[in-house]
């Protein structure tokens, strides 16, 4: 929503770039690049009815002229024109022949949006920031005493897995903590001061989730706790799985998570197996201990844990064939392990 139409928000319209005729209630966005056309308003307008026309961008002197049809604006008969990006104009009909610009009124509630990419202090007059870097940023926030009701709205919108830290400023806090971390493309939050400190009135945080597995062969020993090496995922929503090094997955965000194991083995031998989840190199939690004869051995193993940011996950297995055996392959029949936070 840019702009109110009485108790309703305009109707964006998706981006013009020709001649287009403009309907009661709608915002109807320009892009001028291509060239130069006309909005035209409609032509027997109902009394209060209200239109907004947004310039978003245009090149080489190119104009939006808003073609009056036959009414007035402001009283002049003439067709006011957008030419710079960003320009907007709202229109309200007073039902006498004339269309009233209201476009000062309404200007005041449309968001300032800014895009970084470094860090960067807000000021007051900012108020929807998206961060599209590529290396970790902070973002400081102005001081909350004396700012009641401030609200800002941080986005990230760089696909990465750099950081965007919204810092505090002095001792203030954000909901009882003095930071906050965006870490996913598409990531947000709104907060507002009360005065004192930030409070989160929108969270819009994903939630962090990976499932890694292996695409080849492991071997695992006869008789020992066999740590999986896993070189592959399926998904990776935060950048939480290790494939290429460790073969595991590390947590960037503390909170509670629901972890599940899984281990195949192939073998014809009646065999026992068992698989266990390790945070940091101690076992956690540890899944039945399973005796069966078939080709395929599966056995599974979950928890849910709360994890701190910084702590890695596992999947350790057992067999007892009397030899090594391999694992099985792939993310249906290999091993595999899930980590997903709960928010």
């Amino acid at each position: 929503m840019i702009a109110q139409a009485d108790s309703a928000p305009l109707q964006v319209t998706g981006i013009k770039t020709a001649n287009y005729s403009a309907r009661s209630g709608e915002l109807v966005q320009c892009d001028a690049n291509g060239g130069s056309f006309t909005v035209t308003l409609p032509g027997g307008p109902r009394v209060s009815q209200i239109i907004g026309v947004k310039l978003l961008e245009t090149t080489g002197g190119n104009a939006v002229t808003v073609s009056r049809n036959g009414n007035a604006i402001e009283g002049e008969a003439a067709d006011p024109s957008l030419s710079e990006a960003s320009e907007y104009l709202e229109l309200q009909y007073n039902g006498a022949g004339t269309w009233i610009d209201r476009t000062e009124q309404e200007t005041s509630g449309i968001a300032a949006v800014a895009t970084i990419t470094a860090s960067t202090t807000l000021t007051l007059d900012q108020e929807v920031v998206l961060c599209n870097n590529t290396s970790n940023i902070t973002v400081t926030l102005p001081t909350a005493v004396g700012n009641s009701g401030k609200p800002y709205t941080l986005k990230k919108i760089g696909n990465n897995t750099a950081t965007v830290t919204i810092d505090a400023a002095g001792s203030e806090t954000i909901d009882g903590a003095t930071t906050l971390l965006l870490y996913i493309r598409y990531d947000s939050v709104a907060i507002i001061s009360d005065g004192s400190n930030w409070y989160i009135s929108q969270d819009g945080r994903q939630p962090h989730a990976a499932l890694v597995y292996r695409s080849s062969n492991q071997s695992i020993a006869n008789g020992a706790e066999v740590r999986v090496n896993f070189n592959a995922a399926i998904y990776d929503r935060g950048g939480i799985a290790d494939t290429t090094s460790d073969g595991r997955i590390e947590i960037r965000r503390a909170g509670v998570y629901t972890i599940m194991g899984y281990f195949g083995v192939e073998n014809t031998n009646s065999i026992f197996t068992q698989c266990r989840i390790s945070v940091n190199g101690t076992e956690r939690t540890i899944g039945m201990l399973t005796s069966v004869t078939a080709l395929y051995h599966r056995n599974l193993v979950h928890g849910t844990l709360f994890l701190n940011a910084g702590d890695y996950v596992n999947l350790i297995v057992i067999q007892d064939t009397g030899a090594a055996i391999n694992s099985g392959t792939g993310s249906e029949l290999g091993p595999w392990l899930t980590v997903a936070e709960t928010r």
